[in-house]
Protein backbone atom coordinates (compact mmCIF):
# COMPACT_ATOMS: atom_id res chain seq x y z
CA UNK A 1 0.00 0.00 0.00
CA UNK A 2 1.33 3.42 -0.91
CA UNK A 3 2.06 5.91 1.85
CA UNK A 4 1.48 8.79 -0.54
CA UNK A 5 -1.94 10.44 -0.13
CA UNK A 6 -4.10 10.95 -3.20
CA UNK A 7 -3.76 14.24 -4.98
CA UNK A 8 -6.00 16.65 -3.11
CA UNK A 9 -5.17 19.88 -4.92
CA UNK A 10 -8.32 21.80 -5.90
CA UNK A 11 -7.40 21.39 -9.59
CA UNK A 12 -6.76 17.64 -9.35
CA UNK A 13 -10.05 16.68 -10.99
CA UNK A 14 -12.00 15.95 -7.82
CA UNK A 15 -15.47 17.33 -7.20
CA UNK A 16 -14.86 18.41 -3.59
CA UNK A 17 -17.76 19.95 -1.75
CA UNK A 18 -20.39 18.71 -4.20
CA UNK A 19 -22.79 17.47 -1.52
CA UNK A 20 -26.39 18.54 -2.02
CA UNK A 21 -29.61 17.90 -0.10
CA UNK A 22 -30.35 15.11 -2.58
CA UNK A 23 -26.94 13.52 -2.04
CA UNK A 24 -27.29 13.75 1.74
CA UNK A 25 -30.76 12.21 1.64
CA UNK A 26 -29.50 9.48 -0.70
CA UNK A 27 -26.71 8.76 1.81
CA UNK A 28 -29.25 8.48 4.64
CA UNK A 29 -31.32 6.07 2.54
CA UNK A 30 -28.26 4.01 1.61
CA UNK A 31 -27.31 3.78 5.29
CA UNK A 32 -30.81 2.65 6.20
CA UNK A 33 -31.38 5.61 8.53
CA UNK A 34 -35.07 6.30 8.98
CA UNK A 35 -34.73 9.22 11.39
CA UNK A 36 -32.65 12.35 11.78
CA UNK A 37 -31.64 11.05 15.21
CA UNK A 38 -29.98 8.00 13.67
CA UNK A 39 -27.96 10.11 11.24
CA UNK A 40 -27.08 12.60 13.98
CA UNK A 41 -25.77 9.81 16.21
CA UNK A 42 -23.69 8.28 13.41
CA UNK A 43 -22.14 11.62 12.41
CA UNK A 44 -21.91 12.97 15.98
CA UNK A 45 -23.92 16.04 14.92
CA UNK A 46 -27.03 17.69 16.29
CA UNK A 47 -30.46 16.66 15.05
CA UNK A 48 -30.91 20.30 14.02
CA UNK A 49 -27.83 20.09 11.75
CA UNK A 50 -29.21 16.96 10.10
CA UNK A 51 -32.52 18.78 9.53
CA UNK A 52 -30.65 21.58 7.76
CA UNK A 53 -28.54 19.19 5.65
CA UNK A 54 -31.67 17.30 4.60
CA UNK A 55 -33.52 20.45 3.53
CA UNK A 56 -30.55 22.41 2.19
CA UNK A 57 -31.62 25.44 4.25
CA UNK A 58 -30.51 26.78 7.61
CA UNK A 59 -32.96 27.95 10.23
CA UNK A 60 -32.70 31.51 8.89
CA UNK A 61 -33.62 30.35 5.38
CA UNK A 62 -30.13 30.75 3.93
CA UNK A 63 -28.60 27.88 1.94
CA UNK A 64 -26.58 25.33 3.88
CA UNK A 65 -22.86 25.10 3.20
CA UNK A 66 -21.90 21.44 3.15
CA UNK A 67 -18.37 21.11 4.55
CA UNK A 68 -15.99 18.69 2.89
CA UNK A 69 -15.61 16.99 6.27
CA UNK A 70 -19.30 16.05 6.16
CA UNK A 71 -18.99 14.48 2.71
CA UNK A 72 -15.87 12.60 3.80
CA UNK A 73 -17.52 11.39 7.01
CA UNK A 74 -20.56 10.18 5.06
CA UNK A 75 -18.28 8.33 2.66
CA UNK A 76 -16.28 6.76 5.47
CA UNK A 77 -19.42 5.59 7.28
CA UNK A 78 -20.92 4.23 4.06
CA UNK A 79 -17.76 2.18 3.45
CA UNK A 80 -17.61 1.20 7.13
CA UNK A 81 -14.14 2.63 7.55
CA UNK A 82 -12.84 2.82 11.11
CA UNK A 83 -11.51 6.09 12.49
CA UNK A 84 -7.97 6.89 11.37
CA UNK A 85 -5.23 5.90 13.80
CA UNK A 86 -1.50 6.38 13.71
CA UNK A 87 0.41 3.20 12.99
CA UNK A 88 3.87 2.86 14.40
Amino acid sequence: MSSTPPDSRPDAGHDWGAMTPEAFNDWMDAMGFETREEAAAALRLSVESIKHYRSGRRGDGKPVVYPLTLALACTALFHRLPPWTVRR
